[in-house]
């Protein structure tokens, strides 16, 4: 497995591209190499693009983990959003559980999608007022 991390300097997104089989033990480890970046942000972007990844290892239990350690560690402003993009079903049920288990304790918003572009206009774009 191997995470490719980057800050773009002009919008503050951060950007993880995850390649191979993806565990929890490296995750929490680049997280947290992450989150002591003197670039970190807490109020930026991020998108994982996980499509070159599989999730099909981590258990439910990983995956309340890693939402745990996120909302623990990561507490960003309002409005503040984080984008996961998979390519395959099993991977998509995986995240939409993350998105759940995680919006129970965190400020931003989370959402899964398929292709990147739209992750990135979804980031990027204004709130519509309710």
């Amino acid at each position: 497995m191997g995470i490719e991390t980057h800050i773009d300097p002009e919008t503050g997104l951060r950007a993880h591209v995850v390649t191979g089989p993806l565990s929890i033990g490296p995750l929490i480890d680049t997280l947290e190499q992450v989150y002591r970046r003197p670039d970190f942000d807490p109020s930026h972007h991020v998108l994982w693009d996980l499509r070159a990844s599989e999730l099909a290892a981590f258990t439910s239990a990983d995956i309340e983990r890693t939402a745990t350690h996120v909302a623990a560690r990561w507490t960003p402003a309002p409005g503040t959003r984080a984008a996961l993009v998979v390519a395959r079903d099993l991977d998509y049920g995986l995240s939409r559980m993350y998105e759940q288990i995680l919006a129970a304790s965190w400020t931003g918003e989370l959402r899964v999608f398929r292709g990147r572009d739209a992750a990135e206009r979804w980031l990027f774009e204004t709130p519509s007022a309710p």
